[in-house]
This record gives structure tokens, sequence and C-alpha cells, in this order.
């Protein structure tokens, strides 16, 4: 996260997307299709002074290409974990309460840096 953060400011989309997407997070499935999945999420703003996770949306993943997955096929009302456009795995509401803690974690760093002169 770390260098990303820096250029918050400076370069707004760019480092916000690649923060964004390289973040592990979780979301809930609500359709399936062949190759993508739509999944409920939330991303991650950025409002100028801090970095937060905001309202929850829908985003299109790949769990599938060309018959490869890195997960089994996800099934609507599952709760994923999601990197860059990926299903990565199916994990438990007690698991995405750990995985929102440990972001937590990262993003009360992000926002001292960012509070201070970088």
């Amino acid at each position: 996260m770390y260098p990303w953060v820096k250029l918050l400011r400076k370069r707004g989309a760019v480092p916000l997307s690649v923060l964004q997407n390289c973040r592990i997070r979780w979301g809930v499935v609500e359709d399936v299709g062949e190759e993508h999945a739509l999944v409920v999420s939330s991303p991650l703003e950025f409002d100028g002074e801090q970095l937060a996770r905001g309202r929850p949306a829908t985003q299109r993943v790949r769990w599938r290409v060309e018959g490869n997955a890195l997960a089994a096929m996800p099934v609507p009302g599952a709760v994923v974990t999601m990197h860059w456009d990926w299903v990565c795995d199916r994990i438990t509401a007690e698991q995405s309460r750990a995985l929102d803690a440990a972001e937590d974690s990262g993003l009360r760093i992000a926002n001292r840096m960012l509070s201070t002169d970088m």
C-alpha cells in the first residue's frame, strides 16, 4: 500500500485504482455468468484527505477464463474474496470481519501517512 498512498494526492485516480484492485477485499455474490460474477463490495474512496471504504457497489469480476479458475464457481449469496478482477475464494462471515479488521488497521496507517507531509 505504501508507495501508492504517497501518490494519492498527486495522481488521484490511478493510485486509487491500484489500491482498490490490489487489495484483498470481500463481497457478496449477486449473480454468476459463464466467466464473470457480479459481486457487491465496498470500494476504496479518497476524498482528498482520507482513504476509506465507501458504500457497497456492484462490480463485475471474473471467476473463470477458458475453463481456468482460482476458486470453485461462486453462487449467489456466497461471500467471496477478490484480488484485481478475480474471485479468489469463498469465505465465512467471520473471515470477512477479520479481513475488515486487518484492512481497518491498514487504513489507519495510510491515513496517518496522508495527514503528514510526505
